[in-house]
């Protein structure tokens, strides 16, 4: 799962843990995890299943959750392909969103 950085058990104990948030709709789903750099808080994308028709209109809902929790950036960690169809700048395959 994700890259083989986490095993299915993993992604169970940061949900348990808060150390990650689960967002669903039909049967995609997208983990998203808070993270605070020395100048920034970012919310960041690292995984991702499902069809992009359920994906997409999540998208919204989590940019606003990411900026009640005080969040400047988006992040995706993954496939470059989500770079275009979500508005994403392409940097390397770390792909960045700023927030409004």
């Amino acid at each position: 799962m994700a890259g083989g950085t986490h095993t299915e058990r993993d992604v169970i104990d940061f949900l348990f843990a808060g150390r990650c948030v689960l967002w669903a709709n039909g049967d995609s789903g997208v983990l998203c995890e808070i993270e605070d750099y020395p100048r920034m808080r970012v919310c960041r994308y690292w995984a991702a299943g499902g069809s992009l028709d359920d994906l997409l209109p999540m998208e919204a809902d989590i940019e606003a959750w990411a900026r009640a929790q005080g969040c400047q950036r988006m992040e995706i960690l993954g496939r470059v392909g989500w770079a275009r169809q979500l508005g994403y700048d392409r940097r390397g395959t770390w792909m960045t969103k700023e927030l409004s």
